[in-house]
């Protein structure tokens, strides 16, 4: 976990216990991860919108944005300009929502 996240767990929490699955820092053995550096935003998007369909074709798929506004614009380009199902989740949702877009995600109903 990140340093404020167990600085507040230990802080509010009495006798906080961490399980982990797996190896900590490590992905799981079914979980392929790549990396691609590009220039800037503007890059990214041309990135993403001249791969994420080839990448979707072999499975699902887990973007992270740094901030709320930015994973919601995501989501909406990658459905309106790249006809892809998605689903956004993030601290502004309310519970139920988040709910259902975990189910989503787990049903295989978005990409």
């Amino acid at each position: 976990f990140p340093p404020k996240i167990e600085h507040l767990a230990r802080d509010t929490l009495k006798n906080p216990i961490r399980i982990t699955v797996g190896s900590v820092g490590k992905a799981a053995d079914k979980v392929v991860q790549h990396g691609v550096v590009v220039k800037d935003d503007e890059a990214k998007w041309t990135w993403m919108s001249d791969h994420l369909a080839t990448i979707v074709s072999k499975g699902q798929v887990l973007v992270f944005a740094k901030s709320k506004v930015v994973v919601d614009e995501l989501a909406t380009n990658i459905k309106e300009f790249l006809e892809i199902e998605t689903v956004a989740i993030h601290g502004d949702l309310e519970q139920g929502d988040r709910n259902v877009v975990m189910f989503k995600f787990k049903k295989g109903q978005a990409q």
